[in-house]
């Protein structure tokens, strides 16, 4: 009696007009698929295929059988497809940043997670202003923003980063009598100072910082864009406050000196949200571990 699996490798194998290729997507041996048609060939009393080199064609009994199995198995197929690939697709993560975070910072953070995954599992990162799509934030799986509040009934961490006083090597000479302490490097310092525009938090932290110092020095630069503010210190235009976590590798390669006691001049704090939905996924998780990590800083 033939029954519904050798209905089913007979339409696939006819598909494909290969045994070979058939028992690869339908992961079963060769032989064996051979044998299951053999045996419904044998209790149909009809010949269903001929052989032509390494492919299979149907006979004239084989197309019949062939169009009733069509009709029967097309939405079988598809979803055999669909669950055959599900594993195979790779996995997409959409993360909305705020314009007044860093995007080298986050990039070099989503950096150390690629780096740390296996070649498979790779997912694909897609990054966006958050501030374009703010009618829309529900479709992210993972928020950084500046606000506490983005997302209704998210989990929200808090990273809080200590921030520095920076400036190029030939403004500030850290063995130099001008570095001393903070205060005196800015009674000292004839410069001007690298800022974000008003909008920003960090702007507004500053303006309280150094209105308790009682310093107000000259504004050179402004920008709403943060990556252009540290190109601007890096070049020597100014000095500037940012968190210590933006500016590792220009420390590191010479291109910046810094100031900053041990928890930082003061806390600057942006936040990581992510819906309930996400709360059990691995590479979420990975990915506010790395976050986390990346708070702690060892200079």
């Amino acid at each position: 009696m033939y029954n519904y699996n050798h209905l089913f490798y007979f339409y696939t194998a006819a598909k494909f007009k290969s045994i070979t290729k058939a028992s690869v997507f339908l992961c079963i041996s060769q032989p064996s698929l051979s044998s299951q048609i053999k045996s419904l060939e044998e209790c149909l009393g009809l010949k269903l295929f001929s052989r032509n080199g390494r492919n299979v064609e149907l006979t004239t009994k084989g197309e019949t059988i062939y169009n009733i199995c069509e009709d029967m198995f097309r939405g079988t197929s598809s979803l055999t497809n669909l669950l055959k690939n599900k594993t195979d697709e790779q996995v997409r993560l959409d993360i909305g940043v705020s314009n007044q975070i860093e995007r080298p910072y986050i990039a070099d953070v989503i950096g150390s997670l690629i780096h740390k995954s296996k070649q498979e599992d790779v997912p694909l990162i897609r990054m966006t202003n958050l501030e374009r799509n703010v009618n829309s934030m529900e479709k992210y799986d993972l928020i950084i923003n500046h606000k506490k509040e983005s997302l209704k009934s998210a989990k929200i961490i808090n990273l809080h980063l200590p921030i520095a006083l920076i400036g190029s090597q030939k403004i500030i000479k850290k063995n130099g009598e001008n570095f001393r302490n903070i205060k005196t490097f800015i009674k000292n310092y004839q410069g001007g100072i690298v800022l974000p525009t008003e909008e920003f938090n960090l702007r507004r932290e500053t303006d309280e910082f150094l209105s308790k110092e009682n310093y107000y020095p000259k504004i050179v630069f402004e920008s709403d864009n943060m990556a252009a503010n540290l190109r601007a210190i890096v070049e020597g235009v100014g000095i500037g406050f940012f968190p210590i976590n933006y500016v590792l590798k220009e420390i590191k390669n010479k291109h910046l000196e810094y100031f900053m006691p041990k928890n930082g001049l003061w806390g600057h704090n942006i936040y990581l949200h992510y819906p309930p939905r996400n709360n059990d996924s691995k590479i979420i998780n990975d990915l506010i571990n790395i976050f986390l990590n990346s708070s702690h800083i060892k200079l």
